[in-house]
């Protein structure tokens, strides 16, 4: 397709679903009247974010959209309000124009115009310090809110919105009050705990009792116990004792997923003010509720660990997670927080890691078509290394051309900037090169290559069925890294269960092919063999 035939496309995005939605259709309106004059007759296409941050590109639908569309070489231009609406990150903002750029499509906004570098670079850091500056004064004016003993987030249970207006008419916010029926709720459920009565009793009591949980639905260990780090939980909320907490945690955008993560901040960040009139719970009864729940954590020889699979078994009637529970024996986590599942059987996770290794080495010995999975490992494996020697090599020969051409008196600052970029470029190749240095230079032939993956799996079985406890768990942690979950469910007989293991076969790939068995690549090496062996 040419240049000429190419379409236009206009972006438009608003942040927040509390903004107005006809923002979009306004957007579009100034758009349309930005078309560049050669381009009036051309096709536009619209692509839209709806309540989408610019913060983050990651769950951008419609971007997304154009930018496989910009791939595809179906845009000749693109058209925005403004360069804040693609993007508020400097990373992604330099990226997205990157793109466009690679694909000789022209970017324009009603704000800025024709986009050039200068425009990307400087907008670019403005955008992302009026986020940075943002996110400080919001900070800010919450912990204000809070040091005048009102709430900044949602209604914890026991309370109820109490909002007022003002002598100046204004609605002053995040006011509190206590909600007689709730509080009493929360009342029994510490004096129940003082009296030694358990998490699991309490719920299904106030289940027996059709009381509604918080939010509704039925009463879970989880709602009552919380989160040791969080503090939350009816049992930890040191609201119901009249103080008010702000900032234990503090959330950042990962830039790998996108999505926001807390850190937990130390004790001396938090601010922490006194509101004696939501106290719902005595300083005494809270108190002892403390003092057993600190009891309860055991610690020392007899303190149960979690044994190497937990996490990746399953229940096999409403697929839920199965935890261990009395004795070191699974059971289903939903069964026994809701009671809403049938799964009564609990199995001994000894049984389920013997099992796991067994079955191991079953889907080894009897798997699929091994050989010419592993023929393609092989493979793969050859054209990584080829690839990444060319890519050296490749770049080694420009760096001294340009090495020559500033012996020969080029003075431009342009050839020195690309000097140090190639330098750069290779030292990052050559460390790919040695992370590379764990695969052969040449793979074994497949069937080799299958015999010695059956050696490492059985090995590994041997080991996790040792008597030496140090020996089993590290082999039952390099069996864990091979499986993607395990499903247990109840078998035909009375009492008898099925476990079943499904093996992450990409793993097990790398396992064949590596040299040392005790030694595995990076991450990103790992991703592309199985991709390319599959």
């Amino acid at each position: 397709m040419s240049q000429r035939d190419r379409k236009g496309a206009i972006y438009a995005r608003y942040s927040s679903a509390m903004q107005n939605p006809r923002s979009i259709e306004d957007q579009l309106v100034l758009c349309r009247r930005r078309i560049p004059d050669g381009a009036a007759g051309a096709e536009i296409d619209v692509y839209v974010d709806r309540a989408e941050t610019a913060t983050s590109m990651y769950e951008r639908d419609g971007l997304h959209r154009l930018l496989r569309d910009v791939a595809d070489g179906l845009v000749g231009f693109v058209l925005a309000e403004s360069l804040d609406r693609i993007s508020r990150d400097l990373a992604d903002l330099a990226g997205f124009y990157k793109r466009l750029q690679f694909h000789d499509v022209e970017l324009s906004t009603v704000e800025e115009g024709r986009i050039t570098p200068l425009h990307v670079g400087l907008k670019g850091v403005m955008n992302q310090e009026h986020i940075s500056s943002l996110a400080l004064k919001t900070r800010r004016g919450m912990e204000g809110v809070v040091r005048q003993g009102r709430a900044t987030g949602g209604v914890a249970y026991g309370y109820r919105v109490a909002n007022r207006i003002n002598p100046d008419g204004q609605i002053v916010r995040g006011l509190r009050e206590i909600d007689v029926d709730q509080a009493e709720v929360v009342r029994r459920i510490y004096r129940w705990y003082a009296d030694g009565r358990g998490v699991r009793w309490i719920a299904d009591q106030l289940n027996a009792e059709g009381i509604p949980a918080p939010g509704g639905g039925l009463w879970k260990t989880g709602v009552i116990n919380g989160h040791a780090k969080r503090r939350n939980g009816i049992l930890q909320n040191e609201l119901y004792c009249g103080r008010r907490v702000f900032g234990r945690t503090r959330s950042r955008r990962d830039p790998d997923t996108g999505r926001r993560r807390a850190r937990f901040m130390p004790p001396d960040e938090w601010t922490v003010v006194e509101v004696p009139e939501l106290r719902i719970i005595e300083e005494d009864l809270w108190a002892v509720a403390q003092l057993r729940r600190k009891a309860g954590k055991r610690s020392g020889p007899g303190r149960r660990t979690n044994r190497p699979l937990t996490g990746l078994v399953r229940c096999g009637m409403c697929g839920g997670r199965m935890t261990i529970h009395q004795r070191a024996r699974y059971a289903c986590l939903t069964r026994q927080e809701t009671g809403a599942c049938a799964m009564r059987r609990r199995v001994a996770a000894e049984d389920v890691e013997q099992t796991a290794a067994q079955q191991l080495c079953e889907h080894v010995m009897w798997g699929a078509d091994w050989v010419t999975t592993l023929e393609a490992a092989g493979e793969a494996v050859v054209a990584m290394q080829a690839e990444t020697a060319r890519e050296i090599e490749e770049r080694e020969g420009r760096l001294n051309n340009l090495i020559e051409m500033i012996e020969l008196g080029e003075r431009g600052g342009g050839v020195r900037k690309r000097v140090a970029e190639l330098e750069e470029e290779i030292a990052a190749m050559k460390l790919h090169a040695r992370a590379l240095d764990v695969l052969p230079r040449k793979p074994r032939p497949a069937r080799q290559l299958w015999e010695q993956l059956r050696e490492r799996v059985e090995e590994l079985a041997r080991r996790a069925g040792s008597e030496d406890t140090e020996t089993r768990l590290d082999a039952m942690t390099r069996v864990r890294d091979l499986i993607e979950r395990i499903d247990v469910a109840p078998g035909p007989q009375p009492k008898s269960i099925v476990i079943t293991v499904r093996p992450k076969r990409s793993a097990l790939i790398v396992l064949a092919i590596v040299r040392d068995f005790e030694v595995m690549p990076s991450e990103p090496i790992l991703r592309r063999l199985a991709r390319d062996a599959t």
